[in-house]
């Protein structure tokens, strides 16, 4: 595999969950089928523009560009070894 696509990294998600902490923090923990947790957050300067979606979306997509760094990492560091 030398390509990770949006769907190798949703078939590696386990369990999805949001937090909010303040006005204008939202933060997505994404607990991968390994046990292992990616975390990615959003915030909003001003707490009467917040909205909760758009805060769980920027938060989730921070999430998934974590994931897809470390699988790539991962990918790359097992090709290697198998050369």
């Amino acid at each position: 595999m030398t390509k990770i696509t949006q769907e190798d990294l949703q078939a590696l998600i386990d369990k999805e969950e949001y937090a909010r902490f303040g006005e204008t923090c939202t933060v997505c923990a994404l607990t991968l089928k390994s046990g292992y947790t990616v975390i990615g957050k959003s915030g909003c300067i001003d707490p009467k523009q917040f909205d909760e979606n758009i805060g769980r979306k920027i938060a989730f997509d921070n999430a998934i560009n974590e994931l897809w760094a470390l699988h790539g990492y991962h990918i790359k560091n097992t090709l290697l070894q198998g050369e």
